[in-house]
């Protein structure tokens, strides 16, 4: 079993950025490392293949789960010890951290909570590249110690793009899994001079390597359909992203046209009409002709068609870009995978408290759960503290607090779209007990419109 867990709102999950930043660095010396399909074309276009040699593709089995949390901390530190890269701590505390994020994989399942005993979280962000780090130092090992040169070695995350001699292949497998028991590595060897790796089909010619298109037998050609309730940026990203792919990878004029016809006959059926095909199919003048008149601002907004596409048109020439964010997808509606936290164990909540003598309420937030701040908002109130508004209204008119209708009203993991929730909440309230930041004009004009009906 391979749990895969959010660390979104974790403890750990802001450290464990941090620390992908900071040894990230330390992974990008590798000549073997692979960032993308484009990448792989460039490093492959001057290769030539012995004729007594084999492409094979070599996989790590469930990487990320494998990996023992001590060879993780070992081959990083190894890594910090062995580089010339200034990092921004000392190398004791960069591993006192990394322990900390290794060791504290939680989840809930069930009802139940769980650790993650063996292997790095999937999920969590600093696995990415401690997972790298990790396959660097097994891949170094396994070339530097083998008694054959091996020609031709590229990686992406754990697969990899090999030529080795055709006697020599299980050799050289049997090789690899002796590295590390944990880290075992399946292989795919080449048929008829074919090979796939990531979304390339590779083919020997004369011993050089072309590529084309490579689909998965599961493939079906289903898309975003252009009668779907999306934005027309997101279908239109679709056309454009397939069509460089095509111009990438496809490395012969014939290629590229049959994968040209194969694409124009997926987009008919998927409703694309021939004119929006064209207008979005990507040229190689697009990056070119795109001009930067200054910083561009990102506002995420969620999608209502008509809507969403004016607002964009508004502020596009302030410099502020719009992504449109679906509100409804099949996703949302048919799946529903994890465990639901209760109301009061939730993170990042915007709450309401009443008094059970008049009509004042409470409006406050929190970025951690409701049943901490209820625990320090009782404190003050025993304690008669003049600085919580709560434990005030209680000291002046000694009217008991409704502790038990204590309610989220809202949930927001960003601190301030809570305070912008909290001050809304505060004004369409008749008699608040709280104080809350002022508002735009344009939602002070909502909240009376909402008051008078």
């Amino acid at each position: 079993m391979r749990p895969i867990v959010s660390f979104c709102g974790s403890p750990t999950y802001q450290l464990s950025k941090y620390l992908t930043n900071v040894l990230k660095p330390l992974t990008d010396e590798s000549r073997h490392k692979l960032q993308s399909t484009e990448n792989f074309i460039d490093a492959i276009k001057t290769i030539q293949i012995p004729d007594d040699h084999k492409l094979v593709s070599f996989d790590v089995k469930s990487l990320f789960t494998s990996i023992p949390l001590q060879l993780a901390l070992d081959c990083t530190e190894n890594a910090i010890k062995n580089s010339t890269v200034e990092l921004p701590l000392p190398t004791d505390d960069i591993m006192d951290l990394l322990n900390l994020c290794l060791t504290s994989t939680y989840f809930q399942y069930n009802g139940k909570h769980y650790k993650q005993l063996h292997g790095t979280a999937m999920g969590s962000p600093v696995s990415v590249v401690v997972a790298e780090i990790v396959m660097q130092n097994i891949e170094e090992q396994a070339l530097a110690t083998y008694t054959r040169t091996v020609p031709l070695w590229l990686r992406y995350v754990d697969d990899t793009f090999t030529a080795v001699h055709k006697d020599g292949i299980d050799d050289f497998h049997e090789h690899l899994n002796r590295q590390n028991a944990d880290i075992q590595f399946t292989k795919e060897i080449e048929e008829n001079g074919k090979i796939p790796f990531l979304d390339c089909l590779v083919t020997r010619d004369n011993n050089k390597l072309k590529t084309t298109i490579y689909r998965k037998p599961t493939h079906t050609d289903r898309l975003l359909d252009q009668s779907s309730y999306n934005p027309t940026s997101h279908k239109a990203t679709t056309i454009r992203t397939l069509t460089r792919r095509a111009q990438l990878v496809c490395d012969s004029p014939d290629s590229l046209q049959d994968e040209t016809d194969y694409l124009n006959n997926v987009f008919s059926k998927n409703n694309y009409n021939t004119d929006f095909v064209r207008r979005n199919t990507h040229s190689n003048t697009d990056s070119n002709s795109q001009t930067n008149s200054g910083p561009v601002t990102t506002a995420t907004i969620p999608y209502i068609r008509g809507t969403s596409e004016t607002i964009a048109r508004i502020l596009q020439p302030y410099n502020i870009r719009v992504a449109h964010k679906p509100i409804t997808t099949l996703r949302r509606l048919l799946t529903n995978v994890k465990d639901k936290d209760k109301p009061e164990d939730r993170q990042g909540a915007v709450y309401k408290i009443k008094c059970c003598d008049c009509q004042a309420s409470y409006i406050g937030e929190t970025g951690r759960n409701l049943s901490t701040r209820l625990t320090e908002h009782k404190r003050a109130t025993r304690n008669g503290d003049v600085n919580n508004h709560i434990a005030e209204h209680h000291l002046k008119t000694k009217h008991q607090i409704d502790w038990d209708s204590a309610t989220c009203i809202t949930y927001s993991t960003d601190y301030y779209q809570r305070l912008t929730l909290e001050s809304w909440f505060t004004n369409l309230e008749q008699t608040p007990l709280n104080r809350s930041q002022q508002l735009p004009a344009p939602y002070k004009r909502l909240i009376d419109e909402i008051k008078q009906n």
